[in-house]
């Protein structure tokens, strides 16, 4: 079982099933294919919302090597490994967008925000919006 906690900036993409993964730290216990998931907003909280509940349809591995990010350069470059195959710059910034950011530079920003370590190793974890 995956329990998974989403800000509310997430929850519309979440919703209209244009966001089917999410990246995580790896974990004592990883979610794999086959096992529910469970998405929430404000997880432990008194306005807990359940977004979504639905099967994990694939985890792969992800690696994400930044160079030149600070705050005088505005337009981060990166190395992204998934499933051990390297991404192009456009599959970077495809990737970036459905994991509902505008842009990759969009996500760096957030990354950025919440204080993210690099190189960032950790979990893609894969779902089918139902009805798709």
């Amino acid at each position: 079982m995956g329990l998974y906690n989403f800000k509310k900036r997430f929850v519309p993409f979440i919703e209209s099933g244009e966001k089917t993964h999410t990246i995580r730290a790896k974990r004592k216990y990883p979610s794999k294919a086959g096992d529910m998931l469970y998405l929430y907003e404000g997880l432990r909280t008194k306005r807990a919302r359940r977004i979504l509940v639905t099967k994990c349809v694939r985890v792969d591995d992800i690696e994400i090597f930044v160079t030149g990010w600070n705050k005088r350069i505005p337009e981060p470059k990166a190395v992204i490994w998934i499933g051990g195959q390297k991404l192009s710059e456009d599959e970077i910034e495809a990737f970036a967008q459905r994991d509902g950011f505008e842009s990759f530079a969009d996500m760096m920003k957030f990354w950025q925000d919440d204080r993210r370590e690099f190189p960032l190793r950790g979990d893609v974890i894969h779902w089918r919006f139902p009805g798709i």
